[in-house]
């Protein structure tokens, strides 16, 4: 039987190990064989220590991991890895790329075009009359940051014409590019950069030869209003053909012709380049946001808070957070990470399981909380302060029948809960939209009242041609639109 003060023993024997090892050959493998080697030899050892014995060697683990916890991060500047907006890493921050992204010039007329587009249609379709002064009235709502980050890496709505030869689109998915791996080696400071771009290449590489980037099985230099004599992409047939038609073209077109296969084949090739490193970085960047999922989702639920709670709300998820985040907590987490087995079995010849009885006992002893009140249990296992029990209102139960009549307990879960996917659908199913008239809303006939209410109003406002147009007649008397054709049909004007 090995005691816990052997186990923390070996490891930071190995926190040595890894210094010298990783720096003369960079490579990790084998400091886990020599880690297991280490332990299998030590759990040769006979002997079970009774609790009294067991305890202390427990807390002279504790104290000597702490101390190599605080030695550890004694060097280590969090603030000057992570801006304050990355939360240490816990989500990504992505303001910069999304500024870059609705000032792309090309690109923001092609969205304000297609959305105003898109409005004259509806309103065509609805029966409207559409002119001049209908499409200057429609105002142009560009994407707002929570939709950018859920959409940054869907490259596939984006035309090739404002990605092929396009300094500003190539400068701008460089830099996200170069953001989301400096992010996620920062995260990750033991991976190989050279290691995962190798393996990125290789699956890019794949894919690329196999046609599955769906994106880019067209290449540029084939597309219909690819120009080769100047290499350049048009966007519509309208500029196409006007270029095709001037002098310019004949002149180059001509030049072009006479070049021979070889140097036809040469600017190919150069065509060709140019959409694989696109293509290459629209791949990495969609392989690190898939990397980067959990950042990802917590960026856009931070966007979310930031817009659905008070000041005081984010006040207290603040001092929450600064309470679970302490060396305190690290240390915790360190010590359970230790007393876990350390695999599921012999693997490679370098991994074992260390589990002892003795072990399973002290677990049981440790899990063996005192908590009369019931509180809930923190990130540590224990209760947490009665007084930020009381402080959230937990005891608080709020029921809501639009979720299935399910409770949450204190007012910030019941208050979060109406952004949440739950609500949502319930008030889908209703045929209902989980917009913010509808928050505080809990029960079913209130919701429909509400936006029956609500339905009424907007028909109320808006604007009806048929009632508010007026048509003067020869004898100048002024007509609401419809009596005015009612009469006009008749004949009696």
């Amino acid at each position: 039987m090995v005691s816990y003060f052997d186990y923390f023993n070996i490891f930071l024997n190995n926190q040595i190990y890894i210094i010298l090892d990783t720096k003369s050959s960079g490579s990790k493998d084998s400091l886990w064989t020599n880690f297991y080697s280490s332990i299998k030899s030590a759990n040769s050892l006979e002997g079970v220590p009774n609790d009294l014995i067991r305890q202390s060697e427990y807390n002279i683990r504790l104290k000597a991991l702490e101390e190599l916890v605080i030695e550890t991060i004694r060097g280590v500047k969090l603030d000057d890895i992570f801006i304050p907006e990355e939360d240490l890493g816990r989500r990504l921050c992505l303001e910069q790329h999304y500024s870059r992204y609705i000032n792309l010039k090309k690109l923001k007329n092609y969205r304000e075009a297609t959305y105003i587009n898109g409005e004259l249609e509806r309103l065509r379709r609805k029966g409207k009359a559409v002119d001049n002064s209908t499409q200057a009235g429609i105002v142009f709502e560009e994407i707002d940051f929570d939709t950018y980050l859920k959409v940054f890496d869907k490259f596939s709505s984006i035309p090739r014409y404002f990605k092929y030869k396009d300094n500003d689109y190539d400068e701008y998915i460089t830099n996200l590019l170069e953001y989301l791996r400096d992010f996620f080696l920062r995260i990750h400071p033991l991976l190989d950069e050279g290691t995962i771009q190798t393996e990125l290449n290789k699956d890019f590489e794949e894919e690329w030869r196999n046609g599955m980037l769906s994106d880019w099985r067209v290449p540029t230099c084939e597309m219909l209003y690819y120009s080769k004599p100047f290499d350049k992409l048009f966007f519509s047939e309208g500029t196409y053909n006007s270029h095709v038609k001037s002098k310019h073209f004949s002149r180059e077109n001509s030049k072009y012709t006479e070049l021979p296969n070889e140097e036809k084949d040469r600017l190919r090739g150069e065509s060709l380049e140019r959409d694989k490193s696109i293509a290459r970085k629209e791949f990495f960047v969609s392989k690190f946001s898939q990397l980067l999922s959990v950042q990802r989702r917590e960026a856009i639920d931070h966007v979310n808070k930031l817009q659905s709670s008070t000041r005081e709300e984010l006040e207290i998820d603040k001092q929450l957070e600064m309470e679970n985040s302490g060396l305190e907590t690290l240390i915790t987490e360190l010590n359970d990470c230790l007393n876990k087995n350390k695999s599921k079995g012999d693997r490679d010849s370098n991994k074992m399981e260390f589990d002892t009885d003795s072990d399973d006992d002290f677990d049981e002893l440790q899990e063996k909380v005192y908590n009369p009140l019931k509180l809930p249990l923190g990130p540590d296992g224990r209760p947490m302060p009665y007084w930020l029990y009381k402080l959230n209102g937990l005891g608080i139960e709020f029921k809501c029948e639009i979720c299935g009549n399910c409770s949450y307990w204190g007012r910030r879960a019941f208050e979060r809960h109406f952004s949440e996917t739950r609500h949502a659908n319930g008030l889908s199913a209703l045929g209902i939209p989980n917009t913010c008239h509808f928050k505080e809303i809990t029960k079913i006939s209130d919701a429909q009242e509400l936006y029956s209410a609500l339905c009424k109003q907007a028909k109320d406002l808006s604007f009806d041609d048929q009632n508010y147009v007026e048509m003067e007649d020869s004898q100048g008397n002024i007509l609401p639109l419809k009596s005015f054709q009612d009469l006009y049909r008749q004949g009696l004007i």
